[in-house]
């Protein structure tokens, strides 16, 4: 499998060893981070979240405070999954 593979249960084999570190870990839907060969066990370190948004591609950002919402078009700096936080770029100030 390459990087950012999506892993599926069908490519999954479960092998005859069971380590405790593998245990209870179930990387269906998740995305691996590097190269991993086939029959290679699968760490928590080597798969993530699939990312909501791509390095370079558009995202409107909003703040809301009390009754006042305040919102603006950015380019994402860094990919991100659910719940991380990353740098985006104000589209219209450049930085």
């Amino acid at each position: 499998m390459k990087p950012e593979d999506w892993l599926k249960q069908e490519i999954l084999i479960k092998s005859e060893f069971d380590l405790k570190k593998f245990q209870d870990f179930d990387p269906t839907g998740l995305m691996t981070r590097q190269a991993v060969r086939s029959g290679q066990p699968i760490p928590h370190s080597v798969v993530h979240a699939p990312f909501m948004i791509r390095k370079g591609e558009k995202a409107v950002i909003s703040s809301k405070n009390g009754g006042i919402v305040i919102s603006d078009n950015v380019e994402a700096v860094d990919a991100g999954s659910a719940g991380d936080v990353i740098r985006v770029k104000n589209l219209k100030a450049g930085r």
